[in-house]
């Protein structure tokens, strides 16, 4: 884990949180409820 507020020291994790937003396509208001966010997570993975 890196120091509060230093994203540079932990590159691998911010790549992978990019990655996984820009694959998720994160817009909250597009899942109806948590079921439909958690099964959009597991066909990404």
């Amino acid at each position: 884990m890196s120091t509060k507020a230093s994203p540079w020291e932990n590159g691998y994790q911010e790549s992978f949180y990019n990655n996984f937003k820009t694959d998720l396509g994160l817009e909250f208001d597009r899942f109806d409820d948590e079921g439909h966010f958690l099964e959009a997570i597991h066909h990404t993975l």
